[in-house]
Order: C-alpha cells, then structure tokens, then sequence
C-alpha cells in the first residue's frame, strides 16, 4: 500500500483534476499527499531573469511564487474538503519534470500523480511534455489523469 503520494499541480483543471484523484487516494490509505508546484524557468536562465528584477524593480519568479503559493493554499484547502489529513506543500523552481522527480525522491513518495495536460503553450495538441517526460524518466510510478 502506497503511504505517501505527491501530486503536481499547475493551477490547470487537468492538475486540479490529478489532485482530486491523489486527495482521494490519500483519504482512503491513509497516507501522506503532498502536493507540489514548480516554477518553470520559461527559457530564461537565472541571470536573465535577476536581470529582469533588477531593471523592472520587480521580478516575474516574485509574481510566479506568489501564484505558486495561492495555488498551494487552494490545493491543500481541496485536498482538506476531499478526506485528506496529513498534506505537506512543496514549491520549487527549475525543469517542471525533474523538479517533481526530485520532489518524489526527497518525500519518498510511492507514487506521482499529474494531469495529462498542464498550463503548456502546445496543451490541446498533445499529452504534455511534463507528463510524457515523467513518464518515460521518472524512477517512480506515475498515475497520468485524463
């Protein structure tokens, strides 16, 4: 039986609908979920975008954690309403698909729970690239919700 359980959320309905399933699944085994959100990079490298924050005076990864955080808290609030009782939070930033392997590894998480598609620019077209890269990498199971 699988004790720990992370989902990976992006604020899509596809993640939103991959943490209904992994709240349920953590209610029913009682096990620990906890949900994760990464801030991707966009293309730019960690020069660029300190750059950015110091031209603008503001930083587009400030505008991105606060999101992060909102979507967490909104997360762990649904996860809550859905049976789950033991949620931890985790935001990272970097690659999307190897944040979460790194994020699975460190809670030892039996599972990975995404959505097919994410908040990514080619989304209708075809299974996203975070979950298809999760799928063929990653060491741990991953559960993939339409």
């Amino acid at each position: 039986m699988v004790k720990k359980i992370l989902a990976a959320i992006d604020g899509s309905e596809g993640a939103g609908r991959a943490l209904e399933l992994a709240a349920g699944m953590a209610a029913e085994a009682h096990a620990s979920l906890w949900i994760v959100n990464v801030i991707g990079n966009f293309g730019f490298s960690p020069d660029e975008l300190e750059q950015f924050r110091r031209t603008e005076g503001g930083s587009i990864v400030d505008v991105l954690e606060s999101l992060s955080g909102q979507w967490l808290n909104e997360a762990r609030e649904k996860a809550a309403l859905l049976g789950a009782t033991d949620i931890h939070l985790v935001s990272h930033t970097g690659d999307v698909a190897e944040a979460i392997i790194g994020a699975a590894r460190d809670c030892s998480a039996g599972v990975i729970v995404v959505g097919r598609r994410g908040r990514g620019l080619m989304r209708e077209l075809m299974l996203g690239s975070v979950s298809q890269k999760l799928a063929s990498v990653s060491p741990r199971p991953v559960l993939i919700v339409p």
